[in-house]
């Protein structure tokens, strides 16, 4: 089990709609990564080819947003933390637990009558274990 925590890091892009500088143009003009902790990582994509760190998205927006005219774009949907999936059941470990009340395994056949070589051991393979 791992003891680290789980990445929600999340791509966007800043779209610009008016550029109020004429320096970076319309469009799409910055691509970021919001980190797990909330800081942000911000590059330009202009000619300028600027990169910056932020401490978290709100600055960015601050900075860049131009009263409105430069809004946020995720790229990548809201994390959520949720439990790893765990792999599906053998089918032997179906059957163990559709028995666990009863103590038997359910692979083998009955332990008892002709069938059995020894009380609780499977018949075919008188050395094997008790599966009780």
């Amino acid at each position: 089990m791992s003891t680290a925590k789980r990445s929600t890091t999340r791509r966007f892009t800043l779209l610009r709609t008016v550029d109020v500088s004429g320096t970076s143009g319309t469009g799409d003009v910055a691509e970021g990564i919001e980190y797990s902790d909330g800081s942000v990582a911000f590059r330009c994509i202009s000619h300028l080819q600027s990169h910056c760190n932020y401490a978290n998205v709100k600055t960015v927006l601050e900075v860049h947003g131009h009263d409105g005219k430069t809004t946020l774009k995720w790229i990548d949907p809201p994390h959520t933390i949720t439990e790893p999936e765990l792999p599906e059941p053998t089918t032997q470990e179906l059957r163990l637990k559709a028995r666990e009340d009863e103590k038997q395994c359910t692979y083998c056949p009955p332990h008892r009558g002709e069938n059995a070589t020894r009380k609780g051991r499977h018949p075919t393979k008188p050395k094997a274990k008790d599966h009780r």
